[in-house]
């Protein structure tokens, strides 16, 4: 359902899946991180708003019984470029002569379930605290209306992790325009090269590369990988928790040309590689966790004392190791566990093995 404009990039290039999947184990947190700016899209990527969608369009068809015709999927209005799209919409659903009634019946009813039927997607809450921490710029640009966007964030909490949340309504163009986020980024002064845009649908993907910065396209239910894929995102995953790995789809190319490119040719996608992955980026726990072989504990102590030498406050020790390793299930008490690594961590870290640690 996403539309196009002329004068803007169209990314599908109607070659289907460009690769196998390889097995990149990237998570989600060490992705973003190499990230100053992030900006989210809102339905489908940070909230569940399937159940508000449906009643609301439940209440158009229940006035209107001798509707025309109706999508099988109700959820693919989520998607949509702008309320005068939806409008045209249910022109077609319910005749053009009724499609200002029923956008009216849909928008009552949409403001009335909204808050009571949204909720955060899973890992969302956790994986905003942790890029906060870390100091990013977090900011969301939605179709869907701009105030109601800000008061359903509020009224789930999060609101207060985002510099900007614009939408519909706040006096740019909607996506697929790329209004919204050069807005974001000129308001916050980054360059491109420091922004991801995050979304779930095609119309996402579309949007980013016409702002000209990266996109991690998220597959979580309105869009298969397979459609998404065939837009060429930057980055492929099934939902914003940690859980879920990322797939590079630059590698998807590049394993494809290995198996026609010459040696050279090889090389130098290798060396481009080498020099996305910027070997500067921070380390986490996983880094320290492959390097010990497994050892968890050692993993423990030694993502401590790297995070020690770089003057990481307390609580946000506590919260990395928390959120990026299994301690909580690993531990009866995991704040106690961590406080008395942190300790172990303080009395070792001047010994000449964690002073190596700390240089890595």
């Amino acid at each position: 359902m996403s539309i196009q404009n002329e004068k803007l990039i169209n990314s599908h290039n109607g070659n289907g899946n460009p690769g196998e999947v390889p097995n990149n184990n990237v998570k989600m947190t060490d992705n973003l991180k190499r990230y100053s700016c992030v900006i989210f899209d809102l339905d489908g990527t940070l909230v569940d708003s399937f159940q508000a969608y449906k009643d609301a369009i439940g209440a158009v068809l229940s006035s209107f019984p001798e509707k025309k015709e109706f999508p099988e999927n109700p959820n693919a209005l989520v998607n949509s470029p702008s309320s005068v799209h939806i409008e045209k919409l249910f022109g077609k659903i319910v005749g053009k002569e009724n499609q200002d009634a029923a956008m009216e019946i849909f928008v009552d009813k949409y403001n009335e379930v909204c808050f009571k039927k949204t909720s955060l997607i899973t890992g969302v809450k956790d994986l905003l605290t942790y890029l906060k921490d870390e100091g990013k710029s977090l900011n969301v640009a939605t179709n869907k209306p701009g105030p109601i966007s800000r008061d359903i964030l509020k009224h789930l909490g999060i609101d207060k992790f985002f510099d900007c949340i614009y939408g519909t309504g706040d006096g740019m163009a909607s996506k697929p325009s790329p209004q919204m986020l050069d807005k974001i980024i000129e308001e916050k002064g980054y360059n491109k090269s420091d922004v991801i845009f995050v979304g779930d649908s095609p119309n996402d993907i579309i949007t980013a590369k016409n702002a000209g910065v990266p996109v991690i396209s998220i597959a979580s239910g309105n869009h298969t990988r397979e459609e998404l894929r065939s837009y060429n995102p930057n980055f492929l995953c099934s939902g914003l928790s940690d859980a879920n790995y990322i797939t590079d789809v630059r590698l998807e190319v590049v394993n494809k040309k290995n198996k026609v490119l010459g040696k050279s040719d090889k090389i130098s996608c290798i060396n481009q590689k080498a020099e996305d992955n910027n070997i500067n980026k921070p380390k986490t726990w996983r880094d320290f966790l492959n390097e010990g072989k497994g050892d968890k504990e050692v993993a423990d102590l030694s993502y401590t004392a790297y995070l020690l030498s770089k003057d990481t406050p307390k609580n946000s020790i506590y919260r990395k190791l928390a959120f990026e390793s299994d301690i909580k299930k690993r531990c009866d008490s995991p704040e106690k566990y961590i406080n008395n690594t942190i300790e172990e961590a303080k009395k070792s870290n001047k010994t000449e093995h964690f002073k190596k640690i700390a240089s890595l």
